[in-house]
């Protein structure tokens, strides 16, 4: 059962990639999704299901089973001041307080330290995940990523063809194509390294992916 649920899981990212970062707007997309000019600056990966970023809700748009779940991570919060980070897939949440702070997101600063301060063990005890569900996560983002490798090698192909045939329009579109993939499996190899690593909560995440592509072979698993 669970070799199909993973199975099932890598063919959902593969087939599912492609719309979401190469259709229709190819680079801001990509740009939006693989670096960190925007959900990676502004949200945390969700350290319960590890499929999504967590996402900045005010009170009226949260559930009501989210809030009773939810991490506080300041007591006795004003409920004019209130807002909820909350992860898309499975709802695990935090609490966070915007009094002194110019903007509502400016409080994943609040969450971050809250991570780094609790530990992860405990953490994943608090949210039941166990090391083999993490171990699982690790093995089915190496194998989006190899996936994803193969394919963009297969267009490599192409591309060689195309440019044999003096076909640079399509040289140029296929070249785009190949860049995504690659970009897209080096997000997985890389996500695979920071649960290895639990590395998921850096404080400079630019500077900690430069730092992980010089020194790690994405080809390999963590």
């Amino acid at each position: 059962m669970g070799f199909f649920k993973s199975v099932g899981t890598v063919t959902r990212k593969v087939v599912t990639g492609p719309k979401a970062y190469i259709v229709p707007r190819v680079v801001r997309k990509t740009g939006k999704q693989l670096f960190n000019y925007d959900n990676r600056v502004n949200s945390i990966y969700c350290p319960r299901c590890g499929e999504s970023y967590l996402k900045l809700l005010e009170p009226t748009a949260t559930p009501q089973r989210v809030k009773e779940s939810a991490f506080y991570l300041v007591e006795d919060i004003p409920e004019d001041s209130l807002v909820y980070w909350v992860c898309p897939e499975c709802g695990f949440g935090f609490e966070a307080d915007t009094y002194g702070l110019k903007k509502s997101k400016d409080t994943i600063e609040q969450v971050r330290d809250f991570i780094r301060d609790t530990s992860l063990d405990e953490l994943h005890s608090d949210i039941e995940i166990t090391d083999d569900e993490i171990e699982e996560k690790i093995n089915n983002h190496m194998r989006t990523s190899r996936i994803y490798f193969f394919i963009s090698f297969i267009f490599i192909m192409f591309m060689m063809i195309g440019a044999i045939k003096g076909a640079i329009l399509f040289v140029l579109a296929i070249s785009l194509f190949i860049a995504t993939l690659v970009l897209i499996a080096l997000k997985w190899s890389y996500r695979a390294w920071q649960l290895r690593t639990n590395s998921l909560y850096a404080e400079n995440p630019k500077e900690q992916f430069l730092t992980w592509l010089s020194t790690n072979n994405p080809f390999k698993a963590p």
